[in-house]
């Protein structure tokens, strides 16, 4: 309850038991397209166990093209059933532009049967269609743009009528936004909905992801800011208290800059 001291109510831990994998879908999030170009595929997706990937693309009166991606995944295993798969795929046949192009990822189950984003994610798929489509635009004609979201705000969600809006001009490749720009904090740590963080410590739990260090934080660890009493509704009293936030805010552009190269924003899918 709100300005309660008593522990909270939930907190995870890699010791907490979890389901075994049969119990969760293969494709936990994703697939989300960070870079597509004619000749380059840029997208990641996050998976409960190994699995086995293939891209399908066809773009709109061409036959389909698959590819398989093994030698084009990178793995990293974010707790006990989640891996993410970062995909960089070079293209040797460059896709066309301003035109329609179906794709697909066709996963391998662990009983052998291959299935599309159709079957296992079909929340991605409009109207009566089994797979998403997107168009490489020639030029910078139309920008969608977001900013801050939070769920827990008294206010119309911007994504779902952007989603409304593609829907509606879903097969026309002229009106598709070459550019999907977000602005402005996409998470407010500070500020979660008790609700939320509930649902978002069972995840945790369930897939059993690894604990963090907070470095400069006023808790060591993740374990720690789980079983503070301000983890649900006083978590602005667990940020440093400083006057200024310079040497944090040098550190974590040091560290971007050092860690990741320049990208464009992400395309509209």
């Amino acid at each position: 309850m709100p300005g309660s001291e008593q522990t909270p109510l939930f907190a995870p831990t890699l010791s907490t038991q979890t389901p075994s994998t049969d119990t969760l879908p293969d494709i936990l999030v994703g697939p989300l397209l960070r870079r597509i170009t004619s000749g380059r595929w840029v997208m990641w997706l996050v998976a409960s166990r190994d699995v086995r990937l293939q891209l399908k693309l066809q773009p709109e009166s061409q036959p389909a093209r698959h590819y398989a991606l093994e030698d084009a995944q990178q793995c990293v295993w974010l707790g006990r059933h989640a891996c993410l798969y970062l995909i960089d795929l070079e293209l040797e046949s460059p896709l066309p532009t301003d035109m329609l192009i179906d794709y697909d990822v066709l996963v391998e189950g662990a009983d052998g049967e291959v299935s599309g984003i159709g079957q296992w994610a079909p929340w991605l798929c409009y109207e009566d269609r089994n797979c998403p489509n997107l168009v490489i635009a020639s030029d910078h004609r139309r920008l969608l743009h977001g900013s801050c979201r939070k769920p827990h705000h008294d206010g119309p969600d911007g994504l779902v009528r952007a989603d409304s809006w593609l829907e509606s001009r879903l097969m026309d490749s002229e009106q598709r936004p070459a550019w999907l720009l977000m602005t402005g904090d996409q998470v407010y740590v500070d500020d979660v909905a008790g609700p939320l963080l509930r649902a978002i410590h069972a995840l945790i739990a369930r897939l059993g992801l690894v604990d963090e260090v907070l470095e400069g934080a006023t808790v060591g660890d993740s374990q720690a800011l789980y079983q503070s009493a301000n983890s649900y509704y006083q978590r602005e009293a667990l940020l440093p208290d400083a006057t200024s936030n310079a040497a944090l805010r040098e550190r974590f552009l040091v560290a971007s800059k050092n860690r990741y190269s320049p990208r464009p924003m992400l395309r509209i899918t």
